[in-house]
């Protein structure tokens, strides 16, 4: 076995059988690979011709990067794959150091599956099937407008890409690359048994800076100028009047920022430019954006430090992904810490705010206002009390909407199916783990 210890883990080339069961590899892999390895339990050593010492290095080898895994090794010369296979309880490895086979008979060299596309008909870019074609690999391309009779499709399936049915994947066999056309994965808080899943997953992230940092003071500049009011009056050809002590102005306040990436870093050069002071929130904050930070305007804290940060913002603005960490990140104790005056901004994701806390809180002026772009249910359902309240202004889920965005995404997956086909690193891969 040849030892590749600083070799990256690159697109070894994983299929699953139905029922996760088998996965089957190329080669013996490098040690950066055995990541996730809990979970074998049995490794079958096919080859093609009898190797006594090869068996005994792949073998050795294999052990050396978890030797504490309790797993049972054997080697088997091909053909036939033997038959109890597929009687197999547990998940099993195996590895197939020459040219391999896959279920479906073909080598997995030459294996190429169906490029399949869900979105809706008035998101699929023009020329968009004639574009994949001319990148696939010579790989077929499907694109559906409707997800309804795709069953016929999925066995077929090696690259996903859209607003992906997430209650379809677990029955894609040959699955190995899925590109979200949005930036958050929360069809995995659904399905979290697709974690598991031997696929990589990216999204498109970075392209919704701009358009949602500009939909956030667009909310912060209607609540502030009462816009919502005068926009109402003037349907009923009214010159409504507003008192000086029913607008307000960013400068001088304080802005926290739960979720500093791209599109935190963007929203905080736009409050800082309005003469605000910006706390920004993170999961963690390496040694050397703490050294940055200290040239920059504004404070860096881990997401850790929320509760005794809520207290000093004036707006706190929620662009947190939906995962198991920041569900209801935001409930009622968070709430409480809040100022009464303050304002709270969701353009993030709904299921990150416990909503019925939040109602309470509104309802009972624990808070000033709430700016809401997502919410827990989506669409709003029509007996929410968050139509009725006043302190309430509601967008319906369309801040990270661009005029060009599907042109932007397409970019994305096009880089990446160049990537994927030359086995190298995918951009924005998502862990399916932490969510992000």
């Amino acid at each position: 076995m040849v030892k590749e210890e600083n070799k990256p883990c690159r697109n070894p080339g994983v299929f699953t059988d139905d029922n996760l069961r088998l996965l089957f590899l190329k080669k013996v892999l490098p040690k950066p690979c055995f990541s996730g390895l809990n979970l074998i339990q049995q490794v079958f050593v096919l080859r093609q011709a009898p190797d006594e010492l090869q068996d005994q290095r792949d073998i050795r080898g294999f052990r050396e990067p978890q030797p504490d895994l309790s797993m049972t090794v054997h080697v088997h010369t091909l053909p036939p794959l033997p038959p109890y296979f597929t009687a197999l309880d547990s998940v099993t490895l195996i590895l197939l150091p020459l040219q391999g086979i896959i279920p479906y008979g073909k080598p997995m060299d030459q294996y190429k599956g169906t490029i399949l596309v869900t979105l809706q008909a008035d998101r699929v870019p023009p020329d968009m099937e004639a574009q994949l074609k001319q990148a696939g690999d010579g790989r077929d391309v499907l694109i559906r407008t409707d997800t309804s009779g795709l069953e016929q499709e999925l066995d077929t399936v090696e690259i996903l890409m859209g607003f992906v049915p997430w209650d379809l994947i677990a029955r894609m066999p040959h699955l190995r690359w899925v590109q979200l056309w949005s930036a958050g994965a929360d069809g995995l808080q659904y399905y979290p048994a697709l974690k598991e899943r031997p696929f990589q997953l990216t999204s498109a992230s970075g392209i919704h800076a701009q358009q949602l940092a500009e939909h956030t003071f667009g909310l912060l500049l209607a609540w502030n100028r009462r816009f919502p009011a005068v926009f109402a009056a003037q349907t009923q050809h009214d010159w409504r009047y507003v008192r000086a002590e029913e607008t307000a102005v960013l400068a001088g306040k304080t802005m926290l920022i739960l979720g500093y990436g791209v599109i935190g870093k963007r929203i905080a050069q736009i409050a800082l430019a309005f003469g605000m002071q910006v706390i920004a929130l993170r999961r963690s904050v390496p040694e050397a954006l703490q050294e940055r930070e200290k040239k920059e305007p504004l404070r860096i804290e881990s997401i850790h430090a929320l509760g005794s940060l809520l207290p000093a913002a004036d707006v706190v603005v929620n662009i947190l992904p939906y995962t198991e960490d920041t569900r209801h990140i935001i409930d009622a104790a968070a709430l409480a810490a809040m100022k009464r005056t303050s304002l709270y901004v969701n353009v993030g994701r709904g299921a990150t705010t416990d909503e019925p806390a939040l109602i309470e809180a509104l309802s009972s002026k624990r808070i000033a206002g709430a700016l809401l772009d997502v919410t827990e249910t989506e669409p709003l359902p029509e007996d929410s009390p968050l139509w009725d309240l006043d302190t309430v202004i509601l967008t319906s889920h369309y801040a990270g909407l661009h005029p060009e965005y599907s042109a932007l995404v397409m970019e994305i997956a096009l880089d990446n199916l160049g990537r994927y086909i030359r086995g190298e690193p995918l951009r924005n891969l998502v862990d399916k783990h932490t969510g992000y």
